[in-house]
Formats: C-alpha cells, sequence, structure tokens
C-alpha cells in the first residue's frame, strides 16, 4: 500500500519506538500532496480507498453528519477519508470545474463579503445502507441582507403537486424518470449583481495548492448555494432554456412544464430545485428530450424514478406506490434509540393517548416540573422532533396531520404530558412505518371508491373526506377541521387545523370544515387539469368548473349537507362568516358537490381527534396503503419487542 495511505492509519515511530502525536494537519497533507494533478497515483489511491470504504457501509457510522471542518478532522480515519474526499471534489467543482470565483484585484469600499459554511450529509440508499457522502460550501444565508424591493422568488414543486404528478402518471400507465441537475445553482450565472464571498482558512489544509482562494474575497462569477438570489438565477437560466425549445409553463404550477411535438407526443416535467420529475407518451421523445437538456445542462439522469425528496417511488401496472418508510424509522432511531435516556418507544397502535389534549394548562408552571423535564427529557429535542414529524406527515403520511397539529402548538413550552406524547407518536412510527400511498391506473379499484359504490355516488377525479370535531379545545371552545384529498386513489393532501371562530354546533364546524377541504380541493383540481390537458387544444385557460363529474366532499353531518344546497336562514346558522359559505356558492356553481357518508366511513376522522384503536386502525388502513413486501422495512434495533406483539403488527399491517 502507498505510504502516504498507511500513514493515515498508524502513528509514526522512530527507532526508539516512542509514540510522537501528529499535528491535525499532517494527514491532510499527504492526502493532498498532489491534489492539482487529479490523475497523480498518489490523489487516485486515496480516492479508491475512501470509495471502498464508503460504499454499501453502514449509515449510522456517518451519524451524525460532522457540523464543521474541524470535527471532520477529529473523526476516525475511515470517516476522515470519506468526508475529506467529499470536500475536495466540492472545492475542486466549485473552484477548478465550474469557475465559481474570481480572484478580484480590489474589493470597492463598503462591499459587503459574505461568510460561507461546510454542510455534509450522508445521503442513505433505499435499503437504508450508505450511497455517498455529499459536501456542499455555502455562502451564510443568515449574514445576507433582505431587501423587500428584491424578488428572490424561484418556484419549485409542493409535496401536494408532486403527488399529483405521479397520480397523473399513474392514470396514464407511464412510469416516471428522474434526472439530477449536478451543483444546479453553480450552473446558473450571475445577474445584474455583484456578490463577494470569502472561504474558511482551514480548508488549505486539505487544498494547499488552492491556497491563494483561500481566505480572501471572491467575486462571484457564478450563482452559489446559500446566496439570497441563488434560486432566483438558477429558475430564470432554467426557466429561459424551457421557454426557448417550446415548453409552456403551468399557471397553478409554476414548475411543471409540457411540451408537445407536431405529431402529438408529449413530455411532462416537473422540477424541485435541482432535482426533476418527468414522463413521456414514447421513448423516443424521452430520449431526444434527455439528449436535449443534456446538451444545455450538466445532469445526472437517474432512469426509473425510484427515490425523491427522502420518497420512496415503486412503480407497477396497477399503479404507483409512494413511502417513506425509512424516513419514518430514521426518525424514531434518531430521537428514541438505546442510547437515549427514555430509550426505544413502546410499540402503539394510536398516534396520540386516547386522552391526551392540548391545554395551556399543560405548561410547565412549578420549579420541580421544570426540573423533571430537564433531567427525563435533556437529550430529547421536541421542536426538532415534531418538525421531522411534520414533514413526513405532509409528504406520505395524512395519518400523522392531526398529532402533528396538536404537538406543533406546544413546541415553545412543552410540559410533561406533551412529551408522552410525543414519545407515544413515535412508538407508533415505530410499529407502523410501512405505510404509504398509491395512485392506481383504475381508481375504482381504491378503497376510497368502495366507500363512493356504497352511497351510489358516482366516482370523481378528486375525493374529499371533511371532518370535525366539535369545540375539543379546552382554553377556548374552538373546533379542530380535518380532511383528506384522494386522487386516482391515492391521497394526496392531509389537513389538521382550528378555524378562528368558535362554532356554536355540530351543523356549523362541519360546514366550516367542509368549507376548508373545498378550497384545498379546488386549488388541487387546477393543478390536476393543467397536467392532464395543458398543451392540447382542448385546453381552457380560463376554466373555473370542473368537468363532470365535480368534486366530491363528503361529510358525516346532514345538516351540514342541507346547508350547502339551500338558502334558508336560521337562528343557529344566520351568523356563519360569508367565507364558510364558499361551499353553498360551489355546489351551485357545479365546483362541487356535498355527499353524506356515515361516521364509520369517515376516513378524516384520523386527522381531527384521538380515538382508540379499534375505531381509527379500520380508518387507517383504508385511507394508507399497506406496502408490499419487498418495500417494506423493521427498526433496526436488536432488543425490538417479541412474542405477541409482533405478531398484531403483522395481522395488522401484513
Amino acid at each position: 500500500m502507498n505510504a502516504a495511505i498507511r500513514d493515515l492509519d498508524h502513528p509514526i515511530l522512530r527507532r526508539s519506538k516512542r509514540n510522537i502525536k501528529k499535528p491535525e494537519n499532517y494527514t491532510t497533507l499527504a492526502f493532498s500532496a498532489e491534489l492539482q494533478d487529479y490523475q497523480h497515483p498518489t490523489f487516485l489511491a486515496l480516492e479508491t480507498l475512501a470509495e471502498a470504504e464508503t460504499k454499501n457501509s453502514p449509515i449510522e457510522r456517518y451519524l451524525p453528519e460532522p457540523l464543521s471542518f474541524k470535527a471532520v478532522m477529529q473523526c476516525d480515519p475511515i470517516e476522515r477519508r470519506g468526508w475529506l474526499k467529499a470536500i475536495t471534489s466540492e472545492l475542486k467543482n466549485l473552484i477548478i470545474d465550474n469557475k465559481t470565483f474570481i480572484i478580484p484585484k480590489e474589493v470597492p469600499p463598503g462591499a459587503k463579503v459574505i461568510p460561507t459554511k461546510l454542510i455534509l450529509k450522508a445521503k442513505p440508499t433505499a435499503q437504508g445502507t450508505l450511497e455517498k457522502l455529499k459536501a456542499r460550501i455555502v455562502a451564510r444565508g443568515d449574514l445576507q441582507s433582505r431587501s423587500d424591493l428584491l424578488d428572490t422568488y424561484a418556484a419549485v414543486a409542493s409535496a401536494r403537486s408532486v403527488k399529483l404528478f405521479l397520480a397523473t402518471a399513474a392514470q396514464a400507465g407511464k412510469i416516471p424518470h428522474q434526472m439530477d441537475f449536478i451543483g444546479a445553482f453553480l450552473q446558473a450565472p450571475i445577474r445584474n449583481a455583484k456578490f463577494y464571498v470569502k472561504l474558511d482558512s482551514r480548508y488549505k489544509d486539505a487544498c494547499p495548492e488552492l491556497e491563494p482562494y483561500f481566505d480572501t474575497p471572491l467575486l462571484l462569477n457564478k450563482s452559489m448555494y446559500g446566496l439570497t438570489f441563488a434560486g432566483k438565477f438558477w429558475n430564470e437560466e432554467l426557466f429561459d432554456w424551457l421557454f426557448s425549445v417550446g415548453f409552456v409553463q403551468s399557471r397553478e404550477e409554476p414548475a411543471f412544464w409540457v411540451r408537445y411535438n407536431k405529431h402529438g407526443a408529449y413530455i411532462k416535467f416537473l422540477v424541485y430545485t435541482d432535482d426533476s420529475l418527468y414522463f413521456s407518451s414514447n421513448e423516443e421523445t424521452r430520449k431526444d428530450f434527455e439528449k436535449e437538456i443534456c446538451s444545455k445542462f450538466n445532469i445526472t439522469l437517474g432512469g426509473y424514478a425510484q427515490w425523491f425528496l427522502s420518497m420512496q417511488i415503486s412503480s407497477k401496472p396497477d399503479g404507483i406506490i409512494v413511502s417513506q418508510a425509512r424516513y419514518a424509522l430514521n426518525i424514531v432511531q434518531k430521537f428514541c434509540n438505546h442510547t437515549s435516556k427514555h430509550g426505544v418507544p413502546k410499540f402503539r397502535n394510536t398516534p396520540l393517548p386516547p386522552d391526551y389534549s392540548y391545554s395551556k394548562n399543560n405548561r410547565p408552571s412549578t420549579s420541580s416540573e421544570k426540573n423533571l423535564i430537564t433531567t427525563e427529557y435533556i437529550d430529547l429535542d421536541f421542536r426538532s422532533a415534531v418538525c421531522s414529524i411534520l414533514y413526513l406527515a405532509t409528504v406520505t403520511r395524512g395519518d400523522l396531520a392531526f398529532p402533528c397539529h396538536k404537538l406543533s402548538r406546544a413546541c415553545i413550552e412543552p410540559g410533561l404530558k406533551d412529551y408522552e406524547a410525543l414519545i407515544h407518536l413515535l412508538g407508533y412510527i415505530r410499529k407502523y412505518p410501512n405505510l404509504g400511498n398509491k395512485f392506481y391506473k383504475n381508481p375504482t379499484e381504491s378503497p376510497s371508491n368502495t366507500i363512493l359504490e356504497k352511497y351510489n355516488i358516482k366516482p370523481s377525479q378528486i375525493v374529499v373526506f371533511s371532518d370535525a370535531s366539535f369545540q375539543d379545545c379546552p382554553d377556548d371552545g374552538k373546533s379542530t377541521t380535518g380532511y383528506m384529498i384522494f386522487t386516482a386513489g391515492g391521497l394526496i393532501e392531509a389537513n389538521s387545523s382550528v378555524p378562528t371562530p368558535v362554532a356554536m354546533s355540530t351543523c356549523e364546524s362541519e360546514y366550516m370544515a367542509a368549507a376548508r377541504a373545498g378550497m384545498a380541493a379546488a386549488h388541487a383540481y387546477m393543478i390536476y387539469y393543467d397536467y392532464q390537458k395543458l398543451g392540447t387544444k382542448d385546453y381552457d385557460f380560463a376554466q373555473v368548473t370542473p368537468e363532470k363529474p365535480p368534486i366530491i366532499i363528503m361529510t358525516d353531518n346532514k345538516a351540514a349537507v342541507r346547508l350547502s344546497i339551500n338558502d334558508m336562514m336560521k337562528k343557529g346558522t344566520r351568523h356563519i362568516a360569508r367565507r364558510f359559505h364558499y361551499v353553498k356558492e360551489g355546489t351551485k356553481s357545479g365546483i362541487h358537490t356535498v355527499q353524506y357518508c356515515k361516521a364509520e366511513d369517515m376516513l378524516a376522522d384520523i386527522a381531527t381527534k384521538s380515538q382508540i384503536s379499534s375505531k381509527s386502525l379500520p380508518q387507517l388502513l383504508r385511507a394508507m396503503h399497506d406496502l408490499p413486501k419487498h418495500l417494506r422495512v423493521q427498526y433496526g434495533d436488536k432488543q425490538s419487542p417479541k412474542g405477541s406483539e409482533e405478531k398484531q403488527v403483522a395481522s395488522t399491517t401484513g
């Protein structure tokens, strides 16, 4: 083995066999002695060794990621080699390949120089092993001034838009592909502005031959991650090109583009910053598009979409399945594991304890209670855990919308009951990680459609279940409202919230829930309409009324249904705020229709209240999709519960 490599692992020994403490920069100097020549045997040997050591290794070895370059140098040799390889690749990409920086002759007086920060990330595969170690040098966003007069908006697809796009592909019988723009922001030139940044002086320990670029003001030649305007510059660069080659942009979802050729073949393209999904009417059109865009931008083609924004995508002949099982278990492992004081959470059948309710009275009031929280939950970051689960609830796990809504209200000053409820929720996620959404090629095969058939309701492109929990807030008597929107048989959005007015009856609370559901469904329909019709001769730019049949809003309150179809005003309803009469106006104009279903068929129940498992589980398994065996994951601890508890998991979710 090369001597430079051997020195990284073993202490230096003299003839007297005395150990000598190495300086911190010793190993990095050996690592980068010939970095300027990227074909030098020393560099290639180190790069090959680092790649061999990191490929398919357990991702837990690299978690949590180091927070600075100094922390990288304190890692063990194998981890250090992997992170240094990622850092040197990032520096090479910025300075040599991309020519992001220019060393100015002078810096204008008063010009602000923005410091940079090193961000390190261990990216997992779908199987939970390490895919690659990634380093990104970014501009410090917290030290940049933001003027209200300057527009920094950059369009990205929302989670709802991504799921609607997959639903569109599923119904068209197409398999979506994905691509990654390599260093997307770095491919966008700076437009009509000058920005100065400074790289950390410690990078010279890794790349001494690039020392002139460190600890000195640099003029940005191209955009950079972390820059306030980076997203806007990249949007302008990409969108200008898409316009130039004949693509049409959606008004409702600016991140969606479509192009039809003279033969009627299409390519549909959805952008999320530097990642994108696309599918086409035929293989030839897709390959022509890939060749065309690769000639303009530096891109990695990912083939069939399998892993997108922490979502695992599985395309089958009967539809597309989206899940975040690995991400769900990573949350549990991060906040409740064998090393934490409260240990691994027990399996739970419900997201929250049935008797839990957020209240101001739950805040810690005495010093003994505060000390108990500090002692018992010192290693549990309440806010971070709730926000991590909130992302999971937003993207694929609509059944977590209600607990996230309640616990997020306690983030500022959580009490003992709130901590207990959070650990209960983590136990629920641990027991039921293998749930996701399925978008059917034939939506009549979906569980939500069986409910429509039960009540002799014709299926629609958009089906919404809305529900309310009347005056369940113990502090102010407000009602929790919630809804679940289904497209192509799959859940695209779930919401749980508390409207401002205090409802005076169950009818009023259900009516307010239906109004919120109807407004969200109307926007979802407009996006879905663009996905299907934009670029065709049938596209109606001014369309405001859905095609028949309209949006279906399901509610379990007959009085709310009657209120939506007639103008009769009574003592109990005449005070209802005008904005909630969107339900009635939408019914009259044909945007939606409100239908009744029994409480046992109300899928949105799990978005408005805590229930015992015998009531919540049947609704859960109809609202969510139980993952097939090849997509399922298991919690990685060796001391998982045995016996009857595991049998219950298998019988309930498998």
